[in-house]
């Protein structure tokens, strides 16, 4: 399912959701509203009407006593208006939308009204032509009549507002009842959408770590990484995109390292021939020669020799990347290494005015290392360092001895038991090489061990270097278990430091053969 898709597909079921939702809780509120409307204008009237209805039996009840008294038809119209009214409203009521307890009341209301006060009895027929104690009889069975109208009106009044509570209280349930599917809603609603989200992101970010893998694999030259093809969304094309990506820069590579192999090799057998002539030509063996000749050889052999030593550092690299490249670890002496590496480049420098200060412990410092190795890698800091040195400075070397790495310093593996080595498990060698020429820029420090980079304002005096030196340096000192990185030196400059256990057991993975280094 695409991603897209999935976005869609879950939001439109949240929308979806608070819709219902949402309908469900409008309609209650207006089921309410009219519930309470018509419960408003039925009790209002049933109300009303009561009063009025009691009004009407005092009235009578009234007109009756002085119509016995006086015997004025006035008050007898007025009884037998008051009459009329009280049934009509005694109709109306029962034609009202009412509830079952205000049914029962108005029927009983009914019941009696019909009974007591039958059409046919009217008021001058109870009284007139009784003498005075039958008539007080009479007056008196109105007024009890009279008085039970009033105690069925009064129940009736009583049964509407207890329908009325019963109806406020429905509706309240019922509005109870809307928050409760309400909140339960709105959790289902965050439940879900947590779950969708959550699985959203879970599909994304694993695609985009799987990604982040392989460009991370890609960037450190691991060109037959390939991503997994087995979702059917916007990544699983971008994962094909990558892999034929990665599977041409594979070509590319093999191409490339296939081609500075060859063109390596074939260049250090006529370059070696070249050399030897220098050499002869140098020993005066063909001819004596003036000093502009042998400032001119001298010249050709110095070039002679920096392209032989690109030539060697290519040949390494691919050694490298094919995994050949060999190691013979041997117990010698780190600071004869470095004295044996100076004191060649003292003549070097000697026409540059370039000085070495060197401070190493007088006792040596025992190591555990491939002695040919580590000559490369002391060479290659100092060349380093020379190419970018002014005339007239200095470049220091120092060797010390630490119990424990540096701040800042990248993690180092101790050496391991039973390797023979009589060093303490934490010590460490640390070699630093610093130079005063321009520096390096801090977000270019990690960089300038990859292979083939130069920092943009690496400028050397001569021009030479093709970036390969810096990352042999931390392939050999890797193989050792060390760590190497670079410093800035106050006020300028660059420090490259260099930090090696002791004591280091054979690397795995990389053949071994006597290649009889300095020890």
């Amino acid at each position: 399912m695409k991603v897209s898709t999935k976005l869609i597909a879950g939001f439109g079921l949240l929308i979806g959701l608070l819709v219902v939702v949402m309908v469900y809780h409008v309609s209650t509120l207006r089921e309410s509203v009219r519930t309470s409307r018509r419960l408003s204008s039925m009790v209002t009237r049933v109300t009303v009407s009561s009063t009025e209805q009691l009004q009407r039996l005092d009235q009578m009840q009234e007109s009756a006593s002085k119509y016995a008294v006086t015997g004025d038809t006035g008050y007898s119209a007025a009884f037998a208006r008051a009459r009329a009214d009280y049934g009509d409203a005694l109709v109306g009521l029962d034609s009202l939308p009412l509830t079952g307890g205000e049914r029962q009341a108005v029927d009983r209301l009914t019941t009696l009204w019909r009974h007591r006060f039958p059409p046919e009895r009217t008021l001058e027929g109870m009284i007139n032509g009784l003498a005075a104690p039958e008539a007080d009889a009479v007056l008196g069975w109105l007024d009890a009549s009279l008085g039970d109208l009033r105690r069925r009106t009064r129940a009736l009044t009583e049964a509407s507002q207890a329908a009325m509570q019963e109806r406020v209280q429905a509706t309240t349930e019922a509005a109870r009842n809307a928050e409760r599917v309400s909140g339960a809603a709105v959790g289902v609603a965050l439940l879900l959408s947590v779950l969708l989200a959550g699985f959203i992101v879970r599909s994304i970010t694993e695609s985009l770590r799987r990604l982040k893998e392989g460009t991370r694999a890609v960037a450190e030259g691991d060109f037959a990484y390939r991503l997994d093809l087995d979702q059917e969304d916007e990544f699983a094309d971008l994962a094909g995109d990558f892999n034929v990506m990665t599977r041409r820069l594979g070509e590319l590579d093999r191409a490339k390292r296939g081609f500075l192999s060859q063109v390596s090799h074939d260049l250090k057998t006529p370059l070696a021939s070249m050399q030897e002539t220098t050499q002869l030509l140098l020993a005066r063996l063909p001819g004596e020669l003036n000093e502009k000749q042998v400032r001119f050889l001298e010249l050709n052999r110095r070039s002679g020799a920096r392209l032989s030593a690109m030539i060697s550092r290519l040949l390494d690299l691919s050694r490298l990347e094919e995994g050949a490249l060999e190691y013979d670890f041997r117990t010698g002496d780190l600071a004869s290494l470095i004295r044996f590496v100076t004191d060649d480049f003292d003549v070097r420098l000697e026409e540059r005015s370039i000085r070495i200060d060197t401070d190493l412990p007088a006792d040596g410092m025992p190591i555990r290392c491939d002695g040919d190795r580590i000559v490369e890698v002391i060479e290659n800091l100092l060349d380093n360092a020379v190419k970018y040195a002014p005339a007239g400075s200095r470049i220091g070397v120092r060797l010390t001895r630490v119990e424990e790495a540096p701040p800042g310093a990248p993690p180092v593996e101790p050496h391991q038991e039973g390797e023979g080595v009589p060093a303490a498990r934490s010590a460490l060698a640390l070699l630093t090489v610093s130079d005063e020429g321009p520096g390096i820029p801090e977000e270019e420090k990690s960089r300038v061990f990859e292979r083939f980079h130069r920092a943009p304002n690496a400028r050397s005096h001569d021009g030479s270097g093709v970036g390969l030196g810096l990352a042999l340096c931390r392939e050999i000192v890797g193989a050792h278990r060390g760590a190497i990185w670079v410093e800035d030196r106050e006020p300028r400059g660059s420090v490259f430091c260099v930090l090696l256990p002791l004591g280091v057991r054979r690397t795995i993975g990389h053949p071994v053969a006597a290649t009889g280094g300095p020890t």
